[in-house]
């Protein structure tokens, strides 16, 4: 019996094979596209920015690896990693920025690093506190017309320094730790880990919850006020797309402001960072030792 339901199966193949046509191809499955125009490891970084032509500058900390050695990194437009230089310090553990060929952040104790992209020089600012004030330590920066706005995380205050006059200026901060609006010595602050600045105004993650808004009143005094106020998710970075827009980030999501009633609306779901940007036509997301480069145009239809 098992012969000859043997026989009976192989007689089934024998026709299944010979109603092939030997000159027919079987079509191959084309892999998907990648929506990504590069994806590239990285390891861990203190934070990154992108300039103008599309190239990403970051500073290189470690990897899961074991590499702990800092650098100054490049990645060009493609995708490629390129050593730039030793880094004079390992800091920058929350913001980086450029302007004009210079890449700028704090070193988490008292020093701005400027490094050129042009020249490839490092320079240093220091900025002092006053003699009644504990050593400064830096943990935001965002320049500021011929000036540098600056968080002093053991002062908890927002200070203005001048190059020129080597001098800094404080903005606002009562060096108590909390929420609170207001001008100069009445405002207190949490932790500002980023500073972005949008037509003349700059907006503060401070205390991971809250987004603070810095701004001249009528009487040319920079006056604070809180946004949003203790969101349901830490907010890890802002950004500005070319349609002027503020962008924020979480680990789940990218936030567009409303800035008519002060509310978020959901830009993309269930794509958040660690760190992003936008910068032309393009969105930069850092989650986890890894950069993405994606067009916002494919992100948008992906992620909505």
């Amino acid at each position: 019996m098992k012969k000859i339901i043997l026989l009976i199966n192989l007689l089934i193949l024998g026709m299944i094979f010979n109603s092939c046509d030997d000159n027919q191809e079987i079509p191959e499955i084309e892999p998907e596209e990648s929506i990504y125009v590069y994806n590239a490891d990285i390891g861990y970084i203190g934070d990154f920015t992108v300039n103008d032509e599309g190239e990403v500058f970051y500073l290189y900390k470690s990897n899961s690896k074991g590499d702990s050695t800092p650098y100054i990194k490049k990645i060009n437009k493609e995708g490629e990693i390129q050593i730039l230089k030793p880094s004079p310090s390992d800091g920058a553990f929350e913001q980086m920025i450029n302007y004009e060929g210079v890449i700028s952040y704090v070193d988490y104790e008292s020093d701005i690093v400027n490094y050129s992209t042009k020249t490839s020089e490092v320079s240093y600012y220091e900025i002092k506190n006053n003699q009644y004030q504990n050593f400064p330590q830096l943990s935001a920066i965002q320049k500021y017309k011929n000036s540098y706005l600056v968080f002093d995380r053991t002062s908890y205050s927002l200070k203005q320094y001048i190059p020129s006059l080597d001098k800094t200026f404080l903005i606002a901060g009562s060096e108590r730790k909390g929420i609170k609006d207001g001008t100069g010595l009445d405002v207190s602050f949490k932790f500002v880990s980023k500073i972005q600045e949008l037509d003349g105004v700059f907006y503060l993650i401070d205390g991971e919850t809250n987004l603070r808004q810095v701004k001249k009143n009528d009487k040319n005094i920079f006056e604070v006020t809180t946004i949003i106020s203790n969101y349901k998710e830490e907010i890890n970075d802002l950004t500005v797309d070319k349609e002027g827009n503020l962008l924020l980030c979480t680990s789940r999501n990218i936030l567009k402001l409303n800035k008519e009633n002060n509310k978020l609306d959901i830009l993309l779901s269930k794509k958040g960072a660690d760190k992003f940007e936008a910068k032309g036509d393009y969105f930069y997301f850092y989650f986890f030792e890894s950069i993405s480069k994606i067009s916002i145009e494919k992100a948008i239809e992906n992620f909505k």
